[in-house]
């Protein structure tokens, strides 16, 4: 009889081994599969954040090569209904700043919102937008904007001359 119940007790010892191998077994592969996950999370994050940095550098870079193309004074005419007299407004523009005057005026120091080859956004202080713009890519420059749009409405945009580099 003794004999039977040592089998009996080797046999539950042997799968009660294997259930214990088997429970460590799916730990660790569990513990495996979510390191594994962090890792590739940790490293997607790394590689977006890399990601956003260069193409913020890469905008700076062709910002501020596209900002040359536009350093120079602009200005357009422009008259209200029913008044005989004629306004002009400049631009001047240079690789850091940009500055607003009417009719020789105060002047008013603008943001540059965005810079591209075509077109270089500007804002005021008093948020009003003004957008010069090369017409259809050409050499003629224009403005548009809130702050050309309140002038003389329906007017949305004006012709711009560029009077020096």
């Amino acid at each position: 009889m003794q004999m039977v119940i040592i089998n009996q007790h080797d046999k539950s010892t042997k799968l009660m081994k294997s259930k214990i191998a088997i429970l460590i077994f799916s730990i660790l592969l569990l513990f495996a599969c979510k390191q594994e996950v962090k890792n590739e999370d940790s490293n997607e994050f790394s590689k977006v954040e890399v990601s956003e940095r260069s193409q913020e550098i890469l905008q700076e870079k062709e910002k501020s090569s596209y900002i040359k193309n536009w350093i120079g004074v602009y200005s357009f005419g422009f008259g209200f209904r029913g008044n005989d007299e004629n306004y002009e407004m400049n631009f001047k523009i240079d690789s850091t700043s940009a500055t607003i005057a009417a009719n020789g005026g105060k002047e008013i120091t603008a943001t540059m919102v965005r810079v591209t080859q075509d077109t270089l956004e500007l804002k005021s202080a008093e948020n009003r937008q003004y957008i010069l713009y090369k017409e259809n890519g050409g050499p003629n420059y224009a403005i548009r904007g809130s702050g050309v749009y309140m002038l003389n409405p329906p007017n949305d945009d004006y012709p711009l001359t560029k009077s020096k580099d």
